[in-house]
This record gives C-alpha cells, structure tokens and sequence, in this order.
C-alpha cells in the first residue's frame, strides 16, 4: 500500500509539474491555461494585475485542480478498492479493506467537490469592478 502511494504521488507530482507551466508571449501571460488581461509587473493603477485578476487566476486554478486531480485520484483510487476486494479470495479483512478504499475515495471526492463549490460561490460573491471597489482604488 505504502508503495502504491509513493508511486502514485510521485505520478501526480509530475504531472503538476508538467501542467502548471507559465508563459510569456506577445506580453500575454498564460498560467494553467488563465490568460491574465493585465501586467504583474506594474501595479494595479497602472494596467497591473488586481483583485479582478487575482479572482480569475484562483478560480482557474481551482477547476484545474478539479479535473486533473481530485477526479482521476478518486477514480484510480476506486479501482484500486476494487482491484483490492477482487484479489481478496474470500478474505473478510482484504475486502473491508477495499471497501475501505473506495469508500474513503468518494468522501474525498465529495469534500473536494464541495469545497470548489464553497471557494466558487465566495469568489463570485466578491465584487470585482473597479466602481465597487473605489477605496481600494484609492490607497493603490
């Protein structure tokens, strides 16, 4: 099991290392697939990255997270609790075990899911105009 773990984070490390790429092109910047309409370089007086920006790049942030790494976890995890009931060969411990699995596989996919809804529905709470925002405006 604790094999199965090392192997399976060490696959999910690369492939945020892989996805999470950022590039620079054209004065467009492109983070996990979120092109920011603003310059992080300047401050937000000036055509800089604000709160409007900051919204959108952890929103986009989370649905990537989202799909590429609470669901396939939880699908590979279930057919791990799977594999484990089917290999248990009448085994009563083996397939609680599995059971197990599965069951805590689906839990956390529920909390995952749950808390993009949570951080969602905050972010789209939030006003992200600059008019809604004019003492913020002010101190930048």
């Amino acid at each position: 099991m604790n094999k199965f773990l090392t192997i399976f984070a060490i696959i999910a490390l690369v492939i945020i290392g892989l996805s999470s790429t950022v590039e620079f092109a054209n004065a467009e910047i492109t983070i996990l697939g979120q092109k920011l309409d603003c310059d992080p370089a300047r401050p937000p007086t000036e055509g800089g990255c604000g709160i409007p920006q900051f919204i959108k790049l952890a929103s986009g942030i989370i649905k990537w997270a989202i799909q590429f790494l609470a669901i396939p976890l939880a699908v590979l995890f279930i057919i791990y609790g799977g594999f484990v009931i089917m290999t248990a060969g009448g085994n009563p411990s083996r397939m609680e075990e599995g059971k197990k699995i599965m069951k805590a596989a689906v839990i956390g996919l529920i909390i995952a899911l749950l808390s993009a809804l949570i951080v969602t529905t905050v972010f789209n709470l939030l006003p992200t105009e600059k008019e809604y925002i004019p003492q913020l405006e002010k101190n930048l």
